[in-house]
């Protein structure tokens, strides 16, 4: 399995692929494949996002895309908070 730690984005932006490696990317796959099936296949409960926010911000409105990463932050122990552009004054 791959170590969490494998890729370090503290105080990084992820704003598009663009920002990685390629090397990066396959890395955040992997974690990525490890951790959706830690939950549901081992059906373990990973707090890594425990005590953090993240404020969501779509150009164009995706209901599957907004659920998804709801889902998938609320999954890992985050608080997910969707931002219209009313609410940002845009």
């Amino acid at each position: 399995r791959t170590s969490f730690n494998s890729v370090n984005l503290k105080g990084r932006s992820c704003l598009t692929l663009k920002d990685f490696s390629s090397d990066e990317i396959k890395r955040l796959l992997w974690v990525s494949e490890d951790l959706k099936h830690r939950i549901k296949h081992e059906k373990q409960y990973l707090p890594l996002l425990q005590g953090k926010s993240i404020a969501m911000i779509f150009e164009k409105r995706s209901t599957r895309t907004r659920m998804s990463t709801e889902t998938g932050f609320a999954l890992l122990g985050g608080h997910p908070c969707f931002l219209t552009s009313q609410d940002i004054h845009l």
